[in-house]
């Protein structure tokens, strides 16, 4: 069993674990989520903006739209489909990473991605308190981090 299936196993819909969040750095992986995750995530919503980003149905449902591709060129720009292929990708990938998420996780990491304040992402979740969001925080964080192998141990 590869190391990535067992963090998989440990990722499923449950907060984070204290032993895993204390053997990483969370600074160090949440600013690796901000440059390679966050910075792709604009990157592909504006570039490639034909592809929607992951969303939930009424159900709670999380939802991957990606047959929702922008109408190209006649020509067919090579580089213009290689940057659609990329971005449906990493929404891909980005869509796992929810799939594991707990709702607190996932409201908070959507929030994160959208440069929502931890006060307003607190209003969504019904929390008087920041500090209560600060074990979702952490946890969404270091999934996305471990998902993406960007995480940093101690």
């Amino acid at each position: 069993m590869s190391i990535m299936v067992k963090q998989e196993e440990l990722l499923k819909n449950n907060v984070l674990g204290k032993g895993l969040v204390e053997k990483r750095n969370y600074e160090a992986s949440k600013k690796n989520v901000d440059s390679v995750v966050r910075d792709a995530y604009e990157e592909y919503l504006y570039i490639a903006a034909g592809v929607l980003p992951p969303g939930q149905d009424n159900k709670g449902n999380i939802v991957f739209d990606k047959n929702n591709f922008r109408n190209s060129d006649p020509v067919g720009n090579k580089a213009i489909r290689k940057v659609d292929f990329e971005a449906s990708e990493f929404y891909t990938k980005l869509t796992e990473v929810f799939q594991r998420f707990t709702l607190e996780e996932y409201v908070f990491f959507n929030g994160y991605l959208n440069y929502e304040t931890d006060a307003d992402i607190c209003e969504k979740l019904h929390y008087s308190d920041r500090s209560a969001l600060k074990r979702y925080k952490k946890s969404a964080i270091l999934k996305v981090a471990m998902y993406f192998n960007i995480d940093v141990l101690k």
